[in-house]
């Protein structure tokens, strides 16, 4: 990912971001989860709208506008076996 950083859990990073405990994240919940993985873990890539809005449509799997707990720790955990 970026520098080498110990993992934060996904569970722990969705709790801190999921605000009204929805359960799912909302656009503005999920600009700000991608900016706390970019500041936590040191990502090089510049973070702009079009890194965020590619980022956002691979989270949303199923594509229903929504992203929910099991599509995002599926795809952070992935992020840490590349």
């Amino acid at each position: 990912m970026g520098q080498s950083v110990q993992k934060v859990p996904a569970r722990e990073m969705w709790l801190k971001l999921d605000q009204d405990k929805s359960g799912v994240l909302d656009r503005k919940e999920a600009d700000t989860l991608l900016h706390l993985i970019w500041k936590t873990y040191k990502v090089q890539k510049p973070l702009s709208a079009e890194v965020v809005t590619n980022i956002l449509a691979e989270l949303d799997v199923n594509k229903d506008g929504k992203i929910v707990q099991k599509e995002f720790e599926e795809l952070y955990d992935g992020l840490w076996e590349e």
